[in-house]
């Protein structure tokens, strides 16, 4: 019994669809491995977080408060959750480059922080997969420009 397999690249809704046709059957390789993804099998794939912390007291209790936030940073650099943090310009929050499981996770990690058991921060942590990076950070799986 013969078996023949087309691939078929088609447009539709101005996507570029690839396929596979084996008679009476039509497989959808984009939708495939957009649901692999979803179910977590691409566990290769790089996941990043930028947390933004935004200021609730005065930059007079936020300096007061500084060193103990320092601290509980370096904790957490020394995890290696933490890739980088410092205050914004202008001095109204805070960012923290972090990698995680999820937002849910470092959000309730960000609970242990010193400035948000004060009430003196909230945070907002925003997810995103890099496909691209220079030379200044190694990320395993992303790929280098130079």
């Amino acid at each position: 019994m013969l078996v023949c397999l087309c691939w078929l690249l088609t447009v539709s809704h101005d996507k570029l669809l690839l396929s596979v046709y084996i008679p009476h059957v039509t497989v959808d390789i984009a939708a495939l491995l957009n649901l692999a993804a979803l179910q977590g099998l691409h566990s290769d794939m790089t996941k990043l977080h930028v947390i933004l912390g935004r200021y609730l007291a005065p930059l007079s209790e936020i300096e007061a408060a500084t060193p103990a936030h320092r601290e509980w940073l370096n904790q957490h650099y020394r995890s290696g959750v933490f890739i980088t943090s410092g205050p914004q310009e202008p001095r109204t929050g805070g960012v923290i480059l972090a990698a995680g499981e999820s937002a849910e996770q470092l959000l309730a990690l960000m609970q242990g922080d010193p400035f948000y058991q004060a009430g003196l921060a909230e945070y907002q942590v925003i997810a995103f997969h890099p496909v691209k990076r220079s030379s200044k950070i190694d990320l395993e799986g992303v790929p280098l420009i130079e």
